[in-house]
């Protein structure tokens, strides 16, 4: 039987784009090697102008931009 996936903290944000204020859409998202499982790396894509944004998250969905 296949372990169901951990839902991926932030997959429904929304973010705005800083550059054109169009949508970013979560692109990416991988475990933070230096702080473990309970944060990761999200890059998140502008569908208007491709500009990108990195932020890392935690558990508690409490983002901190790189």
């Amino acid at each position: 039987m296949p372990t169901k996936q951990p839902h991926t903290i932030g997959v429904d944000d929304r973010l705005v784009c800083p550059e054109c204020g169009g949508e970013m859409t979560l692109i990416n998202a991988t475990p933070d090697p230096e702080r473990g499982g309970a944060f990761e790396w999200q890059t998140f894509e502008c569908s208007t102008c491709l500009n990108k944004v990195e932020r890392g998250v935690n558990k508690q969905d409490d983002p901190h931009r790189k």
